[in-house]
Protein backbone atom coordinates (compact mmCIF):
# COMPACT_ATOMS: atom_id res chain seq x y z
CA UNK A 1 0.00 0.00 0.00
CA UNK A 2 2.93 2.37 0.65
CA UNK A 3 3.96 2.72 -3.00
CA UNK A 4 0.36 2.95 -4.15
CA UNK A 5 -0.25 5.71 -1.63
CA UNK A 6 2.76 7.72 -2.79
CA UNK A 7 1.68 7.24 -6.41
CA UNK A 8 -1.73 8.70 -5.54
CA UNK A 9 -0.30 11.94 -4.13
CA UNK A 10 -0.03 14.88 -6.49
CA UNK A 11 2.04 17.95 -5.68
CA UNK A 12 0.37 21.14 -6.92
CA UNK A 13 2.47 24.29 -7.27
CA UNK A 14 0.13 27.27 -7.61
CA UNK A 15 1.48 30.37 -9.38
CA UNK A 16 5.15 29.82 -8.63
CA UNK A 17 7.36 32.80 -9.32
CA UNK A 18 10.86 31.32 -9.40
CA UNK A 19 12.03 28.45 -11.56
CA UNK A 20 14.53 27.43 -8.87
CA UNK A 21 11.66 26.60 -6.50
CA UNK A 22 10.05 24.37 -9.10
CA UNK A 23 13.39 22.59 -9.54
CA UNK A 24 13.94 22.24 -5.79
CA UNK A 25 10.45 20.83 -5.36
CA UNK A 26 10.98 18.38 -8.22
CA UNK A 27 14.23 17.19 -6.65
CA UNK A 28 12.50 16.77 -3.27
CA UNK A 29 9.69 14.81 -4.93
CA UNK A 30 12.14 12.44 -6.61
CA UNK A 31 14.10 11.94 -3.37
CA UNK A 32 10.93 11.05 -1.46
CA UNK A 33 9.21 8.86 -4.08
CA UNK A 34 6.58 11.30 -5.34
CA UNK A 35 6.13 11.48 -9.10
CA UNK A 36 3.02 13.52 -9.88
CA UNK A 37 3.40 17.26 -10.40
CA UNK A 38 0.83 19.84 -11.41
CA UNK A 39 1.81 23.41 -12.19
CA UNK A 40 -0.84 26.12 -12.07
CA UNK A 41 0.03 29.23 -14.09
CA UNK A 42 3.74 29.39 -13.22
CA UNK A 43 5.33 32.77 -13.87
CA UNK A 44 8.24 31.08 -15.62
CA UNK A 45 8.80 27.52 -16.73
CA UNK A 46 11.56 25.95 -18.77
CA UNK A 47 11.87 22.18 -18.49
CA UNK A 48 15.46 22.27 -19.71
CA UNK A 49 16.51 24.71 -16.98
CA UNK A 50 14.56 22.82 -14.29
CA UNK A 51 16.27 19.57 -15.33
CA UNK A 52 19.62 21.35 -15.20
CA UNK A 53 19.00 22.11 -11.53
CA UNK A 54 17.12 18.92 -10.63
CA UNK A 55 19.39 16.42 -12.39
CA UNK A 56 17.70 13.31 -13.72
CA UNK A 57 14.21 14.82 -13.52
CA UNK A 58 13.34 14.67 -17.22
CA UNK A 59 11.03 11.68 -16.71
CA UNK A 60 9.03 13.54 -14.04
CA UNK A 61 8.91 16.79 -16.01
CA UNK A 62 7.60 14.96 -19.09
CA UNK A 63 4.64 13.83 -16.97
CA UNK A 64 3.99 17.25 -15.37
CA UNK A 65 0.51 18.63 -15.94
CA UNK A 66 -0.24 22.32 -16.53
CA UNK A 67 -3.39 24.19 -15.55
CA UNK A 68 -4.67 27.73 -15.95
CA UNK A 69 -6.32 27.87 -12.52
CA UNK A 70 -6.41 26.06 -9.21
CA UNK A 71 -9.99 24.71 -9.46
CA UNK A 72 -9.06 22.92 -12.71
CA UNK A 73 -5.90 21.45 -11.13
CA UNK A 74 -7.93 20.12 -8.19
CA UNK A 75 -11.03 18.96 -10.08
CA UNK A 76 -10.27 15.23 -9.76
CA UNK A 77 -8.77 15.35 -6.26
CA UNK A 78 -10.48 13.23 -3.64
CA UNK A 79 -8.79 15.11 -0.78
CA UNK A 80 -7.04 18.51 -0.85
CA UNK A 81 -4.33 19.55 1.57
CA UNK A 82 -3.19 23.14 1.65
CA UNK A 83 0.13 24.33 3.03
CA UNK A 84 0.49 27.61 4.89
CA UNK A 85 2.60 29.42 7.46
CA UNK A 86 -0.57 31.05 8.81
CA UNK A 87 -2.40 29.24 11.57
CA UNK A 88 -6.02 30.01 10.84
CA UNK A 89 -8.55 30.34 13.64
CA UNK A 90 -8.86 27.18 15.74
CA UNK A 91 -6.21 24.47 15.98
CA UNK A 92 -8.54 21.86 14.48
CA UNK A 93 -8.26 23.63 11.12
CA UNK A 94 -4.55 22.82 10.70
CA UNK A 95 -2.03 20.16 11.72
CA UNK A 96 1.68 19.64 11.62
CA UNK A 97 2.92 17.40 8.77
CA UNK A 98 4.22 14.67 11.10
CA UNK A 99 0.84 14.39 12.83
CA UNK A 100 -1.13 14.45 9.58
CA UNK A 101 1.07 12.22 7.41
CA UNK A 102 -0.23 8.78 8.51
CA UNK A 103 -3.85 9.73 7.73
CA UNK A 104 -2.80 11.32 4.43
CA UNK A 105 -1.01 8.12 3.41
CA UNK A 106 -4.02 6.05 4.43
CA UNK A 107 -6.34 8.24 2.35
CA UNK A 108 -3.98 8.19 -0.61
CA UNK A 109 -3.86 4.39 -0.44
CA UNK A 110 -7.61 3.93 -0.40
CA UNK A 111 -9.23 6.81 -2.29
CA UNK A 112 -9.89 6.62 -6.01
CA UNK A 113 -8.91 10.19 -6.89
CA UNK A 114 -5.56 11.71 -6.04
CA UNK A 115 -4.71 13.41 -2.79
CA UNK A 116 -3.46 16.88 -3.71
CA UNK A 117 -0.89 18.75 -1.64
CA UNK A 118 -1.03 22.41 -2.65
CA UNK A 119 1.74 24.99 -2.29
CA UNK A 120 1.16 28.66 -3.05
CA UNK A 121 3.16 31.50 -4.54
CA UNK A 122 6.46 32.32 -2.87
CA UNK A 123 5.62 35.89 -1.90
CA UNK A 124 2.25 35.45 -0.17
CA UNK A 125 1.41 31.74 -0.13
CA UNK A 126 -2.09 30.49 -0.75
CA UNK A 127 -4.88 33.05 -0.45
CA UNK A 128 -7.73 32.56 2.00
CA UNK A 129 -9.93 31.62 -0.97
CA UNK A 130 -7.39 28.97 -2.01
CA UNK A 131 -7.13 27.64 1.55
CA UNK A 132 -10.93 27.41 1.74
CA UNK A 133 -10.81 24.86 -1.12
CA UNK A 134 -8.78 22.54 1.09
CA UNK A 135 -10.04 19.73 3.31
CA UNK A 136 -7.16 20.29 5.71
CA UNK A 137 -4.13 22.52 6.17
CA UNK A 138 -0.55 21.74 7.07
CA UNK A 139 1.69 24.13 8.99
CA UNK A 140 5.37 23.28 9.42
CA UNK A 141 6.35 24.21 12.99
CA UNK A 142 8.87 27.01 12.64
CA UNK A 143 10.18 29.82 14.79
CA UNK A 144 7.63 32.53 15.50
CA UNK A 145 10.31 35.05 14.57
CA UNK A 146 10.45 33.77 10.99
CA UNK A 147 7.66 31.36 10.12
CA UNK A 148 7.77 31.44 6.33
CA UNK A 149 9.76 28.67 4.62
CA UNK A 150 11.20 28.62 1.13
CA UNK A 151 8.75 26.78 -1.14
CA UNK A 152 11.13 23.95 -2.04
CA UNK A 153 12.14 23.50 1.62
CA UNK A 154 8.50 23.25 2.67
CA UNK A 155 7.87 20.72 -0.10
CA UNK A 156 10.84 18.64 1.04
CA UNK A 157 9.75 18.63 4.68
CA UNK A 158 6.20 17.58 3.83
CA UNK A 159 7.34 14.98 1.27
CA UNK A 160 9.76 13.57 3.88
CA UNK A 161 6.98 13.16 6.46
CA UNK A 162 4.76 11.49 3.86
CA UNK A 163 7.56 9.08 2.93
CA UNK A 164 8.22 8.21 6.58
CA UNK A 165 4.52 7.53 7.11
CA UNK A 166 4.40 5.38 3.97
CA UNK A 167 7.43 3.38 5.06
CA UNK A 168 5.97 2.89 8.54
CA UNK A 169 2.75 1.70 6.93
CA UNK A 170 4.70 -0.82 4.85
CA UNK A 171 6.21 -2.54 7.91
Amino acid sequence: MAERALENIVVVLHRTQDLVNIAGTVRAMMNMGLARLRLVAPETYDAYRVAGIAHGSEWLLERAEFFEDLPAALADASHIIGTTARRRTAAYVWRHPRDAAPAIIERAGTLAGPVAVVFGPEDKGLSNEDLDRCNELLVVPTSDRHSSLNLAQAALLIAYELRLAALADAL
